[in-house]
C-alpha cells in the first residue's frame, strides 16, 4: 500500500559549498551520486527551496544529490547524498481481539468464541 498515488513531487533544500569556487549553479541529479562524477545528465538546474512536481513516478529507493558548477566546471563529488524511500510502510501489528460466530446448520444451536 502507497503512501499516496505516484507521481510524487520533491521539494530540494541544501547548503552552498564552504570550500574551493564560488558557484555559479547547481544542478540534481537522482540516482546518479558517484563521487567519481555523474554518468547521465542532470535532472535539471535547482536553487534551495525548489520543487520539481510529478519528479518520482514510481516507489522505490531513490538517492539524490546537488552538484555545483561554475565556468570551472562541475564538481563530480555529490558531498551529501539523500536516500529517500517511497513507500516505506511498517507492517501493521497483530489485531487486539478476534471474534467468531459458528450457526450449527442442523440444529438451532450457535457457538460464539471471542479471544483478547
Amino acid at each position: 500500500m502507497a503512501l499516496a498515488a505516484p507521481p510524487y513531487d520533491v521539494t530540494v533544500t541544501f547548503s552552498p559549498p564552504s570550500v574551493g569556487g564560488a558557484p555559479d549553479g547547481y544542478n540534481l541529479y537522482v540516482d546518479d551520486c558517484a563521487v567519481s562524477g555523474p554518468l547521465g545528465a542532470a535532472v535539471g538546474s535547482v536553487s534551495s527551496g525548489q520543487t520539481f512536481p510529478g519528479l518520482i513516478l514510481a516507489d522505490g529507493t531513490y538517492d539524490f544529490c546537488v552538484r555545483a558548477f561554475n565556468a570551472a566546471g562541475e564538481n563530480p563529488d555529490p558531498g551529501q547524498v539523500a536516500t529517500a524511500v517511497i513507500n516505506d510502510l511498517p507492517i501493521p501489528g497483530p489485531v487486539n481481539s478476534l471474534g467468531i460466530q459458528v450457526t450449527c446448520p442442523l440444529s438451532n444451536c450457535t457457538i460464539n468464541v471471542t479471544v483478547n
